[in-house]
């Protein structure tokens, strides 16, 4: 009877500086500062990548090497154009349907928009 009356109850809704310091407690846990980064896991991945190109290398073509690290440098860059690219023209786009985007009608002249355009149902 115990876990059904412990099921009925109210859950907890704390006000706003009670979850804020329930969300600051919870979030300096060590735990979640333990774990390397991603682009610390990247950048050891790379380095891993290049020692093994390094060891390869030694039996290759110093031409060959070269273009294996070039073509590593350019799918980084490439991965990172793919990631940035479309952040930054979105922010600098102006959005689709974005109300007043340089719109430099008087407020008598968008009363008078917004009245047509009632009238016509949209």
């Amino acid at each position: 009877m115990l876990a059904l009356g412990a099921a009925r109850e109210v859950p907890v809704v704390p006000d706003a500086p009670t979850a804020r310091r329930w969300a600051v407690s919870e979030l300096s846990d060590p735990v979640y500062h333990q774990q390397e980064s991603l682009l610390d896991m990247f950048l050891r991945w790379l380095m891993e990548q290049l020692s093994q190109i390094e060891l390869a290398a030694s039996g290759m073509d110093p031409l060959v090497a070269a273009l294996v690290v070039l073509g590593v440098v350019v799918v980084v860059v490439a991965v990172a154009l793919v990631v940035a690219g479309p952040v930054r023209r979105a922010r600098s786009a102006p959005r689709p349907g974005a109300v007043f985007v340089d719109d430099t009608r008087t407020a008598d002249e968008l009363r008078a928009s917004a009245t047509a355009l009632a009238a016509q149902g949209r």
